[in-house]
């Protein structure tokens, strides 16, 4: 990235940010006059959510803190308008500027990644025919990427709280267990913490080969600058090894990785049809219905060491 674009980016980052916590100050005041206690959990909720960023952290970008779950409770309890209200304001008040966040150190790649984000949901918080589920997974994406619990590479988003599952070397065969220790030993040295990839429905502009190849090489860069991260985690039906021949297009989604020394191994089936598989793609849904397709989910482990490797990036970095 050069100069002018890094200086453009913080630029508009600043007034994203300045103009949503404007924004939540208006609504967090209007919400106080119509419901104090209500108020009051919000305040308690944001404090706690502020957290999220600061390192310490927990097992998901899942895993909320009960203060949001006793506001969001709260607040559904409530008329549809100041359900609303409520979420708006705890929305365009958690917006916290990269440079604020500290869980970790954040290549300047990812800033107009932020910025694009950031822009998203500020659209959808001004939008008042667009409801906000507090409840919903892509809420608790959109807030996680606001405090700098996920972070935007491109195709999808990295979880920097994240680690490989222990009970996944007891998974599949003997000589599957025995591929994924020799990962977490010499390639990775250890489980974590793990940067987790996690798909947004409502971003995903970069989904495609060039989008993804970019994203890669963020992750490197992410890595690079955190020596304590041990690599790169993904589970997902789209790196089954199936699809090369129901759905070629989808490809390079594992081969790619693969190549380039990641490792997939297999840690479940979905048998019910409700990975995602089957959502764009009449094909395989008719493949699904007709019996003659079930979607593998496959976990993919790219350690820090071949993937600084690949991005070209050697010396302690590696080490």
């Amino acid at each position: 990235m050069n100069e002018q674009t890094y200086l453009s980016s913080q630029a508009e980052l600043d007034a994203l940010c300045e103009s949503a916590l404007d924004a939540g100050r208006l609504l967090r005041a209007e919400l106080g006059k119509r419901d104090a206690p209500l108020s009051e959990m919000l305040t308690k909720a944001l404090t706690a959510m502020s957290l999220l960023g600061s390192g310490s952290l927990p097992s998901s970008y899942r895993h909320l803190p009960q203060a949001f779950h006793d506001f969001a409770r709260a607040s559904n309890a409530k008329s549809a308008a100041t359900a609303q209200l409520a979420a708006r304001a705890l929305v365009a008040s958690s917006f916290t500027h990269p440079r604020n966040m500290r869980a970790v150190n954040l290549p300047p790649s990812i800033l107009p990644l932020y910025a694009r984000e950031f822009r998203r949901i500020l659209e959808t918080i001004r939008d008042e025919g667009t409801t906000i589920a507090l409840t919903e997974d892509r809420w608790r994406k959109n807030l996680s990427i606001l405090v700098g619990r996920l972070i935007p590479v491109g195709a999808e988003f990295a979880d920097v709280g994240s680690g490989l599952p222990r009970s996944t070397l007891m998974r599949g065969s003997f000589i599957q267990r025995l591929r994924v220790l020799r990962c977490v030993m010499t390639g990775a040295r250890g489980f974590r913490p793990m940067l987790e990839l996690h798909a947004h429905p409502d971003s995903l502009d970069d989904f495609n080969p060039n989008g993804w190849l970019a994203s890669y090489k963020r992750l490197a860069e992410i890595l690079a600058i955190n020596p304590g991260y041990k690599g790169v985690i993904a589970s997902s039906w789209f790196r089954d090894p199936a699809l090369s021949q129901i759905s070629p297009r989808l490809s390079y989604l594992r081969e790619y990785p693969e190549t380039h020394g990641a490792l997939m191994v297999k840690v479940g089936t979905d048998k019910e049809g409700r990975s995602g598989a089957l959502t764009r793609s009449p094909t395989r849904r008719s493949l699904f219905e007709q019996g003659r397709y079930i979607p593998a989910i496959y976990l993919m482990i790219w350690p820090r060491r071949t993937m600084l490797a690949w991005a070209g990036i050697s010396g302690e970095a590696i080490d």
